[in-house]
């Protein structure tokens, strides 16, 4: 073999040589990415366990129980529970529902029953092959699920004003409290999530602005 050609033979190898280190080095960034993507499951739960992979039925709860409940996209009408607590069917997505809930003696009250993020199935991270999917998933809402609700019916009449804001101001603490929840596991982890922490705030927001609204109309006195 002349001198000439093993000169080229030994260039190529070392051509080669170096890609095979690229790819390696790639295929090493890759799968810390990819380590990444699946800590921040782990990171937005913050040692809380992970919840079994939903199953489509969301529990409807009240306070007191045995209210009639349906829930609703729009006007029409998707599940119903003729006394709660019941279960109804709702299919993994992006929509929101209203639980509307009535019972003797208490207010109507209607709250929003929104998609969250389902961290019992693997959300794709828009990373290498995973931007593809992760476009699917935030178009389709498949790593959505639905939560359980207990929906709390206000009496109709309240004794005071003083009975009447205590009640409320309850309900409005433990609705601040979800919202932190929420938005603490969207600032932690926002690739583990398709709602932002600015949206989770929102929507707390909007939740606070019925109850002051339900408030609002709450009648006094004796009957």
């Amino acid at each position: 073999m002349s001198s000439r050609l093993q000169t080229a033979l030994s260039r190529a190898g070392a051509v080669l040589n170096g890609h095979r280190a690229g790819l390696a080095a790639a295929g090493l960034g890759l799968l810390a990415l990819a380590g990444c993507g699946v800590a921040s499951d782990s990171v937005a739960l913050n040692g809380a366990a992970q919840p079994p992979a939903y199953n489509g039925a969301v529990t409807i709860a009240s306070d007191p129980p045995g209210a009639r409940c349906a829930v609703l996209n729009g006007q029409t009408v998707v599940g119903e529970v003729a006394a709660t607590p019941g279960t109804v069917s709702v299919p993994r997505g992006l929509q929101t529902y209203s639980v509307r809930c009535t019972a003797p003696g208490r207010m109507e009250t209607v709250v929003a029953l929104r998609p969250e993020r389902d961290f019992g199935v693997h959300h794709p991270r828009p990373i290498g092959t995973g931007i593809l999917q992760n476009a699917a998933v935030m178009r389709t809402g498949s790593t959505q699920r639905y939560p359980d609700v207990t929906v709390h019916l206000p009496p109709e009449r309240f004794a005071s004003a003083a009975a009447r804001d205590s009640w409320f101001a309850a309900r409005a603490e433990a609705l601040r409290a979800a919202t932190a929840t929420r938005v603490a596991r969207a600032s932690r982890a926002p690739d583990a999530n398709i709602y932002s922490a600015e949206a989770e705030q929102q929507r707390g927001e909007e939740d606070l602005a019925a109850l002051t609204a339900q408030q609002n109309a709450v009648q006094l006195g004796g009957s």
